[in-house]
């Protein structure tokens, strides 16, 4: 977790480290509701460079871990 907050203060345009942040939250052992959301949102919310099938991805995946929880 630490790392990933601190790639977030790195490179805040990158959504990867946000992906991966909503990945963990959403695992049982680190589950925590209120920054799963906040780190979905951003994945969700971003304005990406470039537009691509990975980021698309990472958007769909996110909104499937949102609607399991």
């Amino acid at each position: 977790e630490e790392e990933l907050l601190q790639a977030i203060g790195i490179l805040p345009e990158r959504l990867y480290p946000y992906y991966l942040l909503a990945k963990l939250y959403a695992e049982p052992e680190f589950y925590q509701a209120d920054k799963l959301r906040a780190a979905a949102g951003a994945v969700l919310t971003k304005k990406p460079k470039v537009e691509t099938t990975a980021i698309r991805e990472m958007r769909e995946e996110v909104k499937k871990i949102i609607e399991k929880k």
